[in-house]
């Protein structure tokens, strides 16, 4: 694995934003959308930033491979997602933005309901488990069921 992957990029904007909500430094957010686009702005931005510390000069110039980049070349085939490098071209284009939130929005929108909606916010803020099922009023085996469940909904609609 790279030192810093897609998730650990995302957790890193989210870290941000709640510290930023924590000293009062958000500003007006007035629905979850404006937080959608908030977090998009954060992410691409820190996608950026890991991007061009990586390729600099004394880093090898983006020249060097890592282990996991050979193993991403043999399973090419296997998986067709993005990486880092290419999500970062897209974080400034605003229509990009707008495909990325409206695909969000749509994954939320097919969950049709608004516990599994929440158990899905929740865990994508990185809360554990048996955090959700506190914040929710339920049993852990009742979240990794709704978990569950989101993962298939979700697998479905790809």
């Amino acid at each position: 694995r790279k030192a810093l992957d897609e998730e650990d990029v995302a957790l890193s904007a989210f870290r941000s934003v709640c510290q930023q909500a924590r000293g009062g430094d958000l500003g007006n957010i007035n629905d979850r959308f404006e937080l959608l686009r908030l977090m998009t702005c954060v992410t691409g931005r820190k996608t950026i930033n890991h991007v061009k510390n990586e390729t600099r000069q004394k880093r090898g110039s983006g020249k060097v491979r890592s282990e996991s980049e050979f193993e991403a070349q043999s399973h090419a085939s296997a998986t067709q997602s993005k990486s880092l490098d290419q999500h970062s071209s897209d974080a400034g284009d605003p229509a990009k933005l707008l495909e990325y939130e409206e695909g969000f929005r749509s994954l939320l929108d097919a969950l049709e309901d608004p516990v599994l909606e929440t158990v899905a916010l929740l865990r994508l803020e990185g809360y554990a488990v048996a955090e959700i099922a506190e914040k929710v009023g339920c049993a852990k085996r009742s979240v990794e069921r709704r978990l569950n469940l989101i993962r298939q909904v979700w697998t479905s609609e790809e």
